[in-house]
């Protein structure tokens, strides 16, 4: 069903040499979804290098699905990145959901449809083929074995792992995780350690975020402790201004 919804338009440059995916529920979006995966792409895929943000409708993985409605999970991505940069943000999982939902479904966003109608969209933008890959932390490499048809995505799209404290901080840490689960050969082993992406780790957490944003300051510039300092004064002024989280009660 998912691949009868319109595919949404793709907002990328011609001269793009590669495209970093980085899905996520950006609930709220912090200094991780933003910091990290541009020091990840530039490095990966060099100037002409394009990183796509792709907000999900309902991860399958995590349960129960998103706190903030999709419309404000967008607006508050925009705002985290309203700076310059090679960057966009591809609404195709959320559009694909309302598509859905007006013929009375709901369906999970799952990564392998998603990167496939990427590759569709990208060659009718482009003309071409370019090499893509998914950014992903380290809590999410450690459990990639349960995501749908997870070999066949890795046809699709090469990893890029971020480490990410508390799951696994260093490359031995995400390789013993994903030793861990029993379900990679030594040589995929060995391919997954050669993705880890080249940037630092970050301790944001979404779910931190949220708890602390519960008893945070009403005023945006006072949001200076650890984790309200790690989104951004724009975003937390939209979240006190539309009582996210439990913002402001």
């Amino acid at each position: 069903m998912a691949s009868r919804a319109p595919i949404s338009p793709l907002q990328i440059p011609r001269d793009v040499t590669g495209v970093m995916v980085l899905g996520g529920t950006f609930d709220p979006p912090h200094f991780y979804h933003t910091v990290g995966p541009w020091i990840a792409c530039t490095r990966l895929l060099g100037p002409k290098g394009w990183l796509l943000y792709v907000p999900a409708a309902r991860n399958p993985l995590k349960k129960p699905g998103p706190s903030a409605a999709a419309k404000h999970r967008l607006n508050m991505l925009r705002l985290a990145l309203d700076i310059p940069g090679r960057r966009s943000i591809w609404t195709d999982e959320i559009d694909r959901a309302a598509w859905l939902a007006t013929r009375g479904e709901a369906a999970p966003s799952y990564t392998i449809d998603t990167l496939r109608r990427l590759r569709s969209a990208l060659r009718r933008r482009l003309g071409r083929d370019v090499p893509v890959r998914l950014l992903i932390g380290a809590d999410q490499a450690a459990h990639f074995h349960e995501w749908k048809d997870y070999r066949r995505l890795l046809r699709l799209a090469t990893p890029a792992v971020m480490l990410r404290e508390p799951w696994a901080s260093t490359p031995a840490g995400v390789y013993q995780a994903l030793a861990a689960s029993g379900r990679w050969t030594w040589q995929e082993l060995a391919l997954w350690a050669s993705w880890i992406a080249p940037t630092f780790p970050l301790p944001a957490s979404s779910t931190d975020l949220r708890a602390a944003i519960k008893s945070a300051p009403s005023r945006p510039g006072r949001w200076k402790k650890p984790p309200l300092d790690t989104v951004t004064t724009n975003v937390a002024r939209y979240i006190l201004k539309h009582g996210l989280y439990g913002a402001g009660r």
